[in-house]
């Protein structure tokens, strides 16, 4: 019984404590900046919905295939 007591208060402790000190702020997420691949392939960011759509398009597997065009798209995101 007293060592749960004793966890107890602990706990309540912190708990106060907590209560007193406030929540600290929360630093922003970092913007997400848009890579060079975008700018140099005209392929769109990963994240947008426009990517989705690039996917579906003839241009995505022509990008693929070619190599040479491929191997840019992969330094342009390192």
């Amino acid at each position: 019984m007293a060592i749960l007591g004793g966890y107890t208060g602990l706990i309540m402790l912190y708990k106060m404590k907590s209560a007193v000190s406030g929540k600290k702020a929360e630093e922003p997420a970092a913007v997400a900046s848009s890579s060079p691949a975008v700018a140099t392939t005209g392929i769109p960011a990963v994240d947008s919905p426009e990517f989705d759509k690039y996917l579906e398009t003839d241009a995505f597997y022509k990008m693929l295939e070619n190599e040479e065009q491929f191997g840019k798209v992969l330094e342009d995101m390192k």
